[in-house]
């Protein structure tokens, strides 16, 4: 085999392999590196939430794609469970946002509520959900 043959063989090679990881990365098959499915919710998720002297509840999550998305559906329960008849209530949030904002007059009524949050992007796909319960503490 010449060189130049060998050097054609390389190229015949090496080109399906770059285009194999080129593909794979794209349709998020991961090739080393951390691909999230759902967002990261970071609070409210924690047994000791006070309320006192507060107008709104914060929630907060980094998002599992930081392009194409459109939105996020937000979903408060009461209780652990994430069923129909728990739901309290049920939010669209359009943008790039990282953080929503909730009175505290809705968790007056319970102790423990769940929440879960689905990003929306472009082309209307979903991503899995992310899944947090919290406690509020009596005053």
């Amino acid at each position: 085999m010449s060189h130049g043959d060998a050097m054609r063989l390389g190229i015949i090679l090496f080109i399906p392999f770059m285009v194999g990881l080129t593909f794979s990365t794209r349709i998020g098959v991961s090739t080393g590196g951390y691909t999230a499915r759902s967002p990261y919710l970071y609070a409210p998720c924690t047994e000791n939430i006070h309320l006192a002297d507060k107008q709104e509840l914060e929630f907060r999550w980094k998002p599992a794609r930081l392009y194409g998305v459109r939105g996020y559906e937000l979903r408060l329960y009461k209780g652990f469970q994430t069923f129909q008849d728990g739901l309290l209530m049920s939010e669209y949030i359009r943008g790039r946002r990282r953080s929503f904002s909730l009175p505290v007059a809705l968790f007056k009524d319970n102790k423990i509520f769940s929440w879960e949050l689905t990003e929306v992007y472009i082309d209307g796909r979903k991503s899995d959900r992310g899944y947090c319960s919290f406690e509020i503490q009596e005053e």
